[in-house]
């Protein structure tokens, strides 16, 4: 399937001579800032979004800023688009968590190799969260299932209440020890463990 580009760019020409030079992507267009925040928020399926700096109505900083506010959309992937004098905004773009810029005028090259190059990176990515989400299905399969009793802290001080949340107890441990999960946290593992055993 296609990786979906937004475009967003105030400039109808731009936006139209970026659509000709990437014929392989799905390019959906914005006309401001607003528009693309809008649309970014209505098309979940967005791999890529490209944002001038200069717009009406909501420049890409506020954009990159909203984004960032947005704890669903701040791992979008954007490149921001800066005339050649524009070097601190470029700097400032990246601060603020921009994965790039292309520098205008548009040249045909140098756009089309950078939008591979970060859709390649978009399309390993997946791939990897894809990998990871399997082998946690995996993980969770094997530890609910295991014929012993596993307990894992994620803390080292058996005085610390705070960590007992961070316990993960499969259902054998429950059974071994005679006690629910709820009783286990609640306890602690210092105080179900042997003394002997406790340094």
């Amino acid at each position: 399937m296609p990786v979906k580009i937004l475009f967003a760019d105030d400039s109808a020409a731009d936006r139209l001579i970026l659509k000709s030079m990437l014929p392989d992507y799905t390019v959906v267009t914005a006309v401001d800032g607003a528009d693309a925040l809008r649309q970014i928020r209505e098309q979940p399926d967005l791999g890529l979004v490209v944002l001038d700096l200069n717009m009406p109505n909501m420049d890409g900083f506020q954009v990159l800023e909203a984004l960032r506010n947005d704890a669903r959309l701040r791992r979008l992937r954007t490149i921001l688009l800066t005339s050649s004098d524009e070097m601190e905004n470029e700097i400032r773009g990246l601060q603020m968590g921009a994965a790039d810029y292309i520098r205008k005028p548009l040249q045909r090259d140098a756009l089309r190799a950078r939008i591979k190059t970060h859709v390649d990176l978009l399309q390993i990515q997946q791939a990897l969260e894809q990998k990871l989400q399997t082998q946690g299905q995996t993980y969770e399969l094997i530890f609910e299932q295991a014929p012993i009793g596993i307990a894992i802290s994620f803390g080292s001080d058996p005085s610390d209440a705070q960590q007992n949340v961070h316990y993960s107890i499969n259902p054998m441990y429950e059974q071994i020890t005679g006690r629910s999960k709820a009783s286990l946290l609640e306890l602690g593992w210092a105080r179900i463990t042997h003394p002997d055993d406790l340094a």
